[in-house]
């Protein structure tokens, strides 16, 4: 059956026809990805039968853990794709523009990393070549640098994951982690959370897999150093995975924020990237509020939700470019 038939039948809840709409979505993905028509068919049939307006942004969004998108060659995120219209004319967010990568791609730009990236719990007997550490520790310093942290990189350490808790947890192989650790204060989890993502999110860029681990872990003396007045608050384990980890169920945008008046482009932009953000049992228990262009972040109540906030925050100002807005 033709593709553009096929859209024809399908309406708007208001009944309007959109068949246009998806017709020319199709001829997007034929022509701006280069993809072959027996692809894209498939693929915008699915779109085309799952696509929704988020509230007054002209965006459409489509779960690709129903359509199996993410086996398609197109490098998409993979639990949904979005796509803007723009003239009468679907356009993909530059976000989630496609490219092909490879482990390790020094070339990996950091939103790229943030829609790769998985939570990873078994690794491989490989060590982290020397230049790759000092990477991180150089990044390491900067952070602390800048958020007054007393964060540390610690390698060929494998007794803190080798306990029972690590084992209930299913971790296997870790050798190296990032313990996220500070002088007690309110805000101390928050910073955690944004600058460890910063290190999480840059240990993907150079090949390396993570998993925030809160509980799940031994503390290791003379491992790292935990000075009076601090705490350590939780680790990331890092290392080569032995998969690259699976994508997760996630919240819709409109489950996660609101906007006094019409959501700015700049803000739907950033409240998708940060359900990218990886947290707590999944919990996505965060929520951003636009009002003109300031954005306010709150975090739920639950388990580490203080670092979920973190890391979302920092995923939002990746997604929405911290030059737009304003924190309140």
């Amino acid at each position: 059956m033709d593709i553009r038939s096929t859209f024809r039948k399908l309406r708007k809840p208001s009944g309007r026809r959109r068949s246009h709409v998806f017709a020319e979505w199709f001829d997007w993905c034929k022509g701006c990805l280069n993809v072959k028509e027996s692809v894209a068919a498939p693929l915008v049939r699915k779109a085309a039968k799952q696509a929704m307006f988020i509230g007054k942004a002209p965006f459409f969004v489509l779960d690709s853990r129903t359509d199996k998108m993410n086996r398609s060659p197109l490098f998409l995120h993979p639990t949904r794709v979005i796509m803007k219209k723009t003239d009468g004319k679907p356009e993909k967010s530059d976000i989630f523009a496609p490219r092909s990568h490879r482990k390790g791609d020094r070339n990996m730009t950091l939103k790229e990393a943030m829609l790769v990236r998985h939570c990873v719990r078994e690794y491989l007997d490989k060590p982290i070549p020397e230049d790759v550490v000092n990477t991180l520790r150089q990044a390491v310093d900067e952070c602390n640098r800048q958020s007054e942290l007393h964060i540390q990189l610690v390698t060929d350490e494998p007794r803190a994951f080798d306990g029972f808790m690590a084992h209930y947890g299913k971790f296997s192989g870790v050798s190296n982690y990032i313990a996220l650790i500070g002088k007690k204060s309110p805000g101390l989890s928050e910073r955690c959370g944004y600058y460890g993502e910063k290190l999480v999110l840059l240990a993907q860029t150079l090949g390396l897999n993570s998993c925030w681990v809160g509980l799940t872990y031994s503390r290791i003396q003379g491992a790292y150093t935990v000075d009076k007045g601090e705490k350590l608050v939780l680790v990331i384990a890092v290392g080569y995975g032995k998969t690259q980890g699976l994508p997760r169920k996630t919240k819709t945008v409109g489950q996660v924020s609101a906007a006094e008046g019409e959501a700015a482009d700049w803000f739907v932009k950033g409240v998708d990237a940060a359900l990218n953000a990886p947290t707590a049992l999944n919990q996505q228990k965060f929520f951003f509020i636009q009002r003109g262009d300031t954005v306010e972040a709150k975090a739920g109540t639950g388990f580490f939700t203080k670092v979920d906030l973190g890391i979302a925050k920092y995923h939002f100002e990746l997604g929405a470019g911290k030059e737009n807005f304003r924190w309140i």
